[in-house]
C-alpha cells in the first residue's frame, strides 16, 4: 500500500463580501419582521409561544428550471447550508424553537409547501442555533427546487422558565463556520499524469480563526494528494484559495477513479469540519461511449465488404445531409416561452447522435460541424441550458 502525503498551498485572494457567505433574512434590525418588538443593538423580544415571521415580496425574480412561470415572488436560498440565529435565555433553562419556511403558494403542487426544524437548546444568556437542511423534514428529491422558492420563515421559541426571549443575527449561511466551494470537482488524466484543482475556504462566522486542512483516507489510495501549508488563519468573513494536486500512478489501467476528500477544520472543533469531495479518473481513450476505436473499425470493414452494411450508411448520410440545425425554442422573452419547453426536442437529439455515427464512419468534418452547432446553442449562457435548465426531452 502506498503512503499518502500531503501539503497545503493557501493563497490569500482579495476578501470577498461576507454576503457572500452569510446572507441576512429581512432587516437586521427587523422592521419588516412580523411578530418581533422591542428591538434593541439588532436583538428582538418574542414572547415565549409566540411566532415572529419574515415574508419576502418584489423579489421579481427568475426560476430556472422549475415547473412554474419563469418569474416569481420568493427567494433563493439554493447557494446556503442551512439557517442560523442567537437565542437569549435570561434564566438557565431550555426552549424548544421550532423553525419552519414555507415556499411560494403557485409552488405547492410542485414542491413541499413547509419545512420545519425542531430542537432543544439550554444554557443561559445568548446562545447560537444553527440548522443546516438535513434536520428539516424536507423530501430530499425536492431540496434543490424547494430551497429556489422560499416565500417565507417562521420561528417559534417555547420556555418554561422565560416568558420572552430574545433574537438577533438570523442569517442563511453556507457553513457553520467555515464554508468550501470549487467550480470544477472532476478531472481526468493519462496514467502517469497530475491533475489541478482550486478550491475556495471561507470563515463565516464572527470570529478569527485557525484553519487545519487534511486529507481524509481509506487505506487503499494510489493517487496523491498534493497540498501546501496545512494550516492558517482567516478573519472574519475572509476567504482563501487553496491549490490542490493529485498525482496519479502509471500504473493504473484506464477509467480507475478515486474521490479525494478535503477536511477542513475550523478552530480546533471537529464536529463542525466542514469537507469537499473531487473526483479523479484515468483518462479512457476516445471515442468510448458506442464503441472503441477498434469497435468502430470493425463496423467500418462490413460497411466495405458487406452491401446491406453500405446500403445503410448510405440511407444515414442522405439523412443527416438534410438535416437543417435546429436554432432552439426562443427563450430570449421569458414572459412569452411555454416553461415546460425545452430548448430542443428528442427528434434532435436522435439527429445528433446519428451525425455522430456518421462522421465516425466517414470522417466527413460536416457532420461534426453540425454537432458542435448544436452543443454551442445549448451551453449558451446567455439563452441555453445554464439559464433555462431545460435541455430537452429524452435525449439530454
Amino acid at each position: 500500500m502506498k503512503k499518502q502525503c500531503f501539503t497545503v498551498a493557501a493563497l490569500l485572494v482579495p476578501m470577498l463580501s461576507l454576503a457572500a457567505l452569510r446572507m441576512d433574512v429581512g432587516r437586521s434590525d427587523f422592521s419588516d419582521w412580523t411578530g418581533a418588538s422591542k428591538v434593541k443593538k439588532g436583538a428582538a423580544e418574542i414572547r415565549r409561544g409566540d411566532t415572529i415571521s419574515y415574508t419576502y415580496e418584489n423579489m421579481n425574480r427568475r426560476y430556472s428550471g422549475m415547473m412554474r412561470p419563469f418569474f416569481g415572488d420568493a427567494a433563493d436560498w439554493y447557494d446556503y447550508a442551512g439557517i442560523s440565529f442567537d437565542l437569549y435565555l435570561d434564566k438557565a433553562s431550555s426552549a424548544d424553537v421550532s423553525v419552519t419556511f414555507r415556499t411560494d403558494p403557485v409552488d405547492h403542487s410542485e414542491l413541499n409547501p413547509a419545512s420545519t426544524a425542531q430542537v432543544l437548546v439550554h444554557g443561559e444568556g445568548w446562545q447560537r442555533v444553527y440548522l443546516p437542511w438535513d434536520l428539516f423534514d424536507l423530501n430530499i428529491g425536492q431540496q434543490g427546487n424547494t430551497l429556489q422558492a422560499v416565500k417565507s420563515l417562521e420561528i417559534t421559541a417555547e420556555s418554561a422558565k422565560n416568558k420572552k426571549l430574545k433574537i438577533r443575527h438570523v442569517e442563511l449561511v453556507k457553513g457553520e463556520r467555515v464554508a468550501l466551494e470549487s467550480a470544477v470537482r472532476g478531472r481526468a488524466a493519462k496514467a502517469g499524469g497530475t491533475v489541478q484543482y482550486e478550491f475556495e475556504i471561507g470563515n463565516t462566522t464572527d470570529e478569527v480563526q485557525g484553519v487545519n486542512l487534511l486529507v481524509e483516507k481509506t487505506g487503499w489510495e494510489s493517487m496523491m494528494v498534493s497540498l501546501d501549508a496545512s494550516s492558517f488563519e482567516l478573519a472574519p468573513g475572509e476567504v482563501k484559495k487553496v491549490a490542490v494536486e493529485v498525482a496519479i500512478p502509471a500504473s493504473l489501467p484506464a477509467g480507475a477513479r478515486e474521490q479525494q476528500i478535503i477536511k477542513a477544520i475550523p478552530n480546533g472543533l471537529g464536529a463542525a469540519a466542514e469537507t469537499l469531495t473531487f473526483f479523479t479518473a484515468v483518462e479512457v481513450p476516445t471515442p468510448n461511449i458506442v464503441f472503441t476505436a477498434e469497435g468502430w473499425q470493425q463496423v467500418k470493414d462490413k460497411v466495405a465488404h458487406v452491401d446491406w452494411a453500405a446500403d445503410e450508411l448510405a440511407k444515414l448520410e442522405k439523412k443527416v445531409s438534410g438535416w437543417k440545425v435546429p436554432e432552439g425554442a426562443p427563450v430570449r422573452k421569458f414572459e412569452n416561452r411555454n416553461e415546460y419547453q425545452p430548448i430542443f426536442t428528442k427528434g434532435d437529439g436522435d439527429r445528433v447522435y446519428e451525425c455522430g455515427v456518421a462522421y465516425q464512419l466517414t470522417g466527413k468534418t460536416e457532420y461534426a460541424e453540425k454537432i458542435a452547432k448544436l452543443f454551442r446553442r445549448l451551453i449558451s449562457e446567455e439563452d441555453g441550458y445554464p439559464v433555462t435548465l431545460h435541455g430537452g426531452s429524452g435525449s439530454f
